[in-house]
């Protein structure tokens, strides 16, 4: 009877092994499958916010993974020299990250790892996905039944609060007419960067090829109407086919005006943020940098007429072709 009952605790040890190996694996294998893909600039940190609240959404730790994004040019991520994603899986793991270039399908799978039975939704926010032309496809044959969620915002908007956050991250130094002016430029003459400013505030071939391959999986959100329109956020809920839990969308991650955008600019092509790194952290840094370079109120777009018209008629013949492609 001795040897018996030794037996079945060696058996029940077993399982139990078994069992929780069966769970570990499950969790290092699960699928994300909602992708909000941008657009930057366009509401995606206050809707991954407010998603992350609710019960049934698990949220990445990395917000903007970008996974999907073969080729992610230093004007949209231009990481310290001293950061590591191996170190950051290996020892923070899992603190919140807003932005990173994950190229190790292990390392994406474990963004995931965490999530919980309850959670129907694993999802991301990665807003190069929207630009990227691979990522689509990428997503797709990652896993073909993810719902996408796209953000638009009013065009000129958008680009002018992505030239404001580049000023405040010192990438940039020029005035917002000289981008325009440049911008406009490579349009006329075919060579528009998908990453420019004003080539980020094209939506429509890029909403295009997500609805090709997700087809009624898309649901392409105004940000404004969002904010202000209860429908709108009815709209999402049945999308997703969850409840309203009656969390709040606030409207996060806003630019900043910029007193000495030339200062900020050679601060960061002297190297000096990214040695500041080591010393403090992301929130210290900000506080520092702002309240060096930040001037109270908020800026306002100033373009030249003919330089407003010429955005106007972009802007008017992208939203033509993306007309079909919007249902909410």
């Amino acid at each position: 009877m001795r040897r018996k009952g030794r037996c079945h605790k060696k058996l029940k040890l077993v399982l139990t092994q078994a069992i929780v190996y069966i769970n570990c694996d499950m969790k290092k294998t699960a699928t994300a499958n909602l992708f909000l893909v941008g657009a930057m600039k366009a509401g995606t940190t206050s809707l991954s916010d407010m998603l992350a609240r609710h019960r049934a959404v698990f949220f990445s730790p990395v917000k903007e993974p970008n996974f999907f994004t073969e080729h992610l040019p230093a004007a949209i991520y231009d990481p310290s020299p001293f950061f590591s994603i191996d170190n950051y899986f290996k020892s923070k793991f899992p603190e919140r990250l807003h932005i990173a270039h994950l190229k190790n399908r292990s390392h994406y799978d474990e963004l995931f790892s965490l999530a919980e039975p309850q959670h129907i939704y694993l999802a991301e926010a990665s807003t190069s996905y929207l630009h990227a032309p691979e990522a689509a496809l990428n997503i797709y044959n990652y896993n073909k039944d993810a719902k996408i969620i796209i953000l638009t915002r009013d065009r000129l908007s958008r680009a002018f609060s992505h030239y404001n956050m580049d000023l405040d991250l010192g990438r940039e130094k020029r005035s917002f007419e000289e981008v325009m002016r440049q911008n406009i430029s490579d349009y006329e003459k075919g060579n528009l960067s998908c990453w420019s400013y004003l080539g980020m505030s094209l939506y429509s071939d890029n909403i295009k090829r997500f609805k090709e391959l997700f087809g009624p999986n898309v649901l392409i959100l105004d940000f404004g109407r969002l904010l202000k329109e209860e429908p709108i956020k009815n709209s999402l809920f049945q999308f997703l086919n969850l409840k309203d839990e009656n969390i709040l969308i606030e409207h996060k991650n806003q630019s900043s005006n910029i007193a000495n955008p030339t200062l900020l600019y050679y601060l960061k092509k002297s190297g000096l943020k990214p040695i500041l790194s080591l010393f403090f952290s992301s929130r210290i840094r900000q506080m520092l940098f702002r309240k060096l370079a930040t001037k109270t109120g908020k800026s306002k777009i100033e373009l030249p007429d003919e330089v407003h018209r010429k955005l106007t008629d972009i802007f008017n013949a992208d939203a033509s072709q993306m007309k079909d492609h919007v249902f909410a």
